[in-house]
């Protein structure tokens, strides 16, 4: 069974435990606040957290921030799925080039710059937040870097 805990401290843990392996890229990893006050599904966010930040860390290059935002716009009218809760991920390093954007969250789809990776990471995170109601995409970013989008249930708001 899914363990359910705040979402401000979920951003708070994954920031904490990935603020190492930033600073040794150089790099600032922070919250924005204000977050929602209510509860998500632990394991689901922490697990693909964890994929978008090491994407982060390795590939925004050094002197890079990450920002996590977090929003939970109200349930759209008649919708059967309930409320969610988003996450943006967003740096503010060099991106993706033009025409990798749409291929990004592909099964085995790796970024020009990146030899060491499988290509698996986002595509997973994006298959096991659309298993549990949810899901991942990826863009541009409102300050010229990657954006990603997680979104997940909140609990207990489903049908």
């Amino acid at each position: 069974p899914q363990s359910h805990a705040p979402l401000a401290q979920v951003l708070a843990e994954r920031v904490e435990a990935w603020a190492p392996a930033a600073a040794a890229a150089e790099q600032s990893v922070v919250v924005v606040e204000p977050v929602p006050d209510l509860e998500v599904a632990r394991d689901d966010l922490e697990q693909v957290l964890d994929v978008v930040l090491d994407n982060a860390v390795r590939h925004a290059g050094a002197g890079a921030g990450v920002c996590l935002r977090a929003d939970a716009p109200a349930a759209v009218a008649g919708g059967a799925a309930g409320r969610q809760v988003v996450v943006e991920v967003d740096d503010d390093g060099p991106g993706l080039a033009e025409g990798e954007w749409s291929r990004a969250a592909e099964r085995f789809w790796r970024g020009s710059d990146d030899p060491h990776g499988s290509g698996l990471g986002l595509s997973i995170a994006r298959e096991l937040l659309r298993g549990a109601g949810g899901d991942l995409s990826v863009g541009p970013g409102p300050r010229g870097g990657v954006l990603v989008r997680v979104s997940l249930p909140v609990p207990g708001e489903g049908p």
